[in-house]
């Protein structure tokens, strides 16, 4: 993938207003690895936060990030994006959001 990725969601059912916010931090954050050991890290550089209304909806956005990242040259873009303008313009671009 070339880039840790980290994706908290909130429970749909707590979500008042639909929102998505993007983290590109300078140094990696440890992580616990989903669906791995409880001790199994990740270097996270890059958190994606979204708050979504319908179960439904949020799948779909999920599973629209995880292929994003199975991209090449979107990867490359947001590891070269230095504004947060660029970053989102990537986002947009490529999942709509």
């Amino acid at each position: 993938m070339g880039i840790g990725i980290a994706i908290p969601h909130a429970d749909s059912r707590y979500v008042i207003e639909p929102s998505f916010a993007i983290a590109k931090l300078k140094n990696p954050v440890s992580f616990s690895k989903m669906g791995g050991e409880p001790d199994e890290k990740v270097d996270v550089s890059l958190v994606i936060l979204m708050g979504v209304r319908e179960d439904k909806a949020q799948v779909k956005t999920i599973v629209k990030i995880i292929k994003m990242f199975s991209d090449e040259m979107i990867v490359k873009k947001i590891k070269k994006a230095k504004t947060n303008r660029e970053l989102y313009e990537v986002f947009y671009e490529t999942i709509k959001i």
